[in-house]
């Protein structure tokens, strides 16, 4: 998307001139969807390919620009959005890397710092050299947020690639609800009582296809689109009360952040290990934990006496030939025994 300002001299009124800078930072995002984080890393060139109507709208209307960036109210709220828009955009391709209230703070002050050199360079560059200044300064606050995020990932994994396949996962949870049950191995009907949807998608598409008057569903991601049944909250971060939930269903969410930090040099392997039994804890009697993939290494400590664990082996697409099929999907049922 190319985004030029209004017309040079048109004024603008504070609503629009917010809409026009997210429009303005916003640009860079477009069309990036599917970078990896080693691209990231790099930062790579399309990052940095700015378009010159851009920066010379900025530039024209910098008065304006100038007096709404000076109310700190203002840069905070703008800080805080691009912010959030920025892990939104890197979480839809690197859902399994951890991310703590830490590095949201950090991202949140390395916005804030932009806007504050944004606003002593508008008001001491001139208009010859406010191109390459400004190009300057974007490039060294995106080497910053960079770092921040790269930070995520062991140093020895970037520009090697005996782990790329992890830092290149491109999963996404915007899967339709029939899939999702098939691949967890059940049929609509067996989802009742008190459900919860674990790493339900920015969407959650399984929550809310079951949201309905005989059904309690509850869907929780951290990059959910908050409603009714619909948390934004990372998971990872909760308590789980003991007890709370009739059936815990989690899709590509929960067993692949896992398989993560089984594999991952610079895991915490122990922690989510854990969160798997603190996940069987808020189980009622009864209850059952429904996952895909399985996770064999975990379920073989499961102590036989307080808990049932089944496999299901899946197939995916039982309309194509035998030939054709993806053999050993396994999705895994834990019932807590009453």
């Amino acid at each position: 998307m190319t985004m030029h300002g209004p017309a040079n001299g048109t004024p603008l009124d504070p609503e629009d001139l917010f809409s026009w800078l997210i429009a303005f930072f916003n640009a860079r995002y477009q069309g990036q969807p599917n970078k990896s984080l080693i691209d990231v890393y790099k930062v790579h060139k399309d990052f940095m390919e700015w378009d010159s109507g851009q920066i010379d709208a900025l530039f024209q209307h910098r008065i304006q620009v100038l007096d709404w960036l000076g109310i700190q109210a203002n840069r905070d709220c703008l800080a805080n959005y691009l912010a959030g828009m920025t892990l939104d955009f890197f979480y839809q391709s690197r859902r399994l890397l951890p991310f703590s209230e830490k590095n949201l703070r950090s991202v949140q002050h390395l916005y804030r710092q932009a806007l504050q050199e944004t606003g002593d360079l508008l008001k001491t560059a001139e208009a010859r050299y406010w191109q390459s200044a400004y190009r300057m300064l974007l490039k060294c606050h995106l080497i910053r947020l960079h770092a921040v995020l790269a930070s995520l990932v062991a140093p020895g994994v970037v520009g090697e690639f005996n782990y790329a396949w992890i830092y290149r996962d491109a999963l996404t949870s915007e899967y339709g609800p029939e899939w999702q049950l098939r691949m967890l191995g059940l049929k609509p009907e067996a989802v009742t009582g008190e459900v919860l949807d674990l790493g339900c998608g920015k969407h959650a598409n399984l929550a809310r296809f079951f949201q309905a008057p005989k059904h309690s569903v509850t869907g929780i991601d951290r990059l959910a689109d908050a409603g009714a049944g619909v948390t934004c909250a990372d998971w990872f971060e909760l308590k789980f009360k003991p007890e709370r939930w009739d059936l815990i269903l989690s899709h590509l969410a929960f067993s692949n952040h896992v398989w993560f930090h089984y594999f991952s040099p610079q895991g915490i392997f122990d922690q989510y290990a854990a969160k798997f039994f603190e996940l069987l804890q808020a189980l009622k009697p009864n209850g059952r934990l429904a996952y895909f993939p399985a996770l064999p290494f975990l379920e073989r400590q499961l102590p036989s006496e307080k808990f049932q664990c089944r496999h299901v082996a899946i197939d995916p697409l039982p309309e194509l030939p035998p030939e054709c099929r993806v053999p050993g999907l396994i999705a895994t049922h834990i019932e807590r025994l009453a």
